[in-house]
């Protein structure tokens, strides 16, 4: 039994004389095609909204022309939107492919295109996702730009979305200047310790953990008077670093230096524009792993951090090992 086919060519309907059933066939074959087209169309438009990332700036979502990239599991985003957003002045130079940005507080960030370092106040910090250039914008690593201004930063893998925020004020803790050094305070310090090995450090500090647990109240109401010099005393996590440290460096004295690249187990880290203290438990090529008092007003071991992001959020290095 012969039939017609009705078919649409552009904007054109055709019709196609032939046996009836084969155009059922046809029919059926053409439905179930165009059926999986639409649900390929679906799928695709599904998964590219849900790569799709987030950047929300003190409660307010960033909006870019240019879409956030993850490169090297990295955020990369527009520069010119998250510099002026923090409110710094941004410069960028054509013939070097540079960018200086100058934040209110007179920090000073340079970057460049390619180049796997940043400077922030002439100090240079590795980085392992640097400044890429795509559809004539510059993307440029979130994280590493709004610490390097003084933000928090985290991210909520859940909803794919880079939360930036001001440091959280309760994390903060005072250094105490030493004008005359008071050592009576921790009389159970052995005041003729050697040196100790980075493993005999971590060995002293972690055997703290059972005294001082994961989770365990920790605020700037915290004071502790250490051994090392340089301060008296401290409160809230650097009070908690000063504890570590002396239980594993006794009475030899501190130094200060921002070698990052000579960072030692025992070696306590300021950060975060100078408001926060963590002490180093381990480090390798890589990484390092960390104990810290008032990380959210609590006692907290084995937080990691990456050397590249040490770097960029460190301010200085307190050590007790000699030059």
């Amino acid at each position: 039994m012969n039939g017609f086919l009705s078919v649409f060519c552009g904007l054109h309907r055709i019709y196609i004389k032939g046996n009836t059933n084969i155009f059922k066939t046809i029919t059926i074959k053409l439905s179930i095609l165009l059926m999986m087209f639409m649900c390929f169309v679906s799928v695709t438009s599904v998964n590219a909204a849900s790569n799709e990332v987030t950047v929300r700036l003190d409660g307010t979502n960033l909006q870019f022309d240019v879409p956030p990239q993850v490169i090297n599991n990295r955020v990369m985003i527009p520069m010119r939107v998250i510099f002026e957003a923090l409110n710094a002045t941004v410069k960028w130079d054509d013939a070097t492919l540079s960018i200086t940005a100058l934040s209110k507080n007179g920090d000073v960030v340079k970057l460049s295109i390619g180049n796997e370092y940043i400077y922030k106040n002439d100090r240079k910090v590795t980085i392992d996702s640097p400044p890429v250039s795509i559809n004539g914008r510059t993307l440029v690593p979130v994280r590493v730009i709004a610490e390097s201004l003084g933000r928090a930063v985290s991210y909520r893998s859940d909803s794919r979305t880079v939360i930036i925020e001001p440091v959280d004020t309760s994390k903060e803790d005072n250094l105490i200047e030493d004008t005359s050094i008071n050592t009576s305070i921790n009389t159970s310090i052995n005041t003729t310790t050697p040196v100790p090995t980075e493993e005999a450090a971590y060995e002293k500090m972690i055997a703290l953990k059972e005294q001082y647990p994961e989770g365990m109240a920790w605020t700037n109401g915290n004071v502790y008077a250490w051994n090392g010099g340089i301060y008296s005393r401290g409160y809230g996590c650097v009070g908690f670093a000063f504890i570590l440290s002396d239980a594993a460096f006794g009475n030899l004295p501190a130094r200060k230096h921002t070698d990052f690249n000579n960072i030692q187990v025992g070696d306590i880290v300021r950060i975060n524009n100078d408001t926060h203290s963590v002490i180093i438990l381990s480090t390798d090529d890589t990484n390092v792993t960390l104990a810290e008092g008032n990380y959210n007003s609590s006692i907290h071991w084995g937080r990691m951090f990456t050397l590249e992001h040490i770097k960029a959020v460190g301010d200085y290095i307190i050590t007790r090992y000699p030059e």
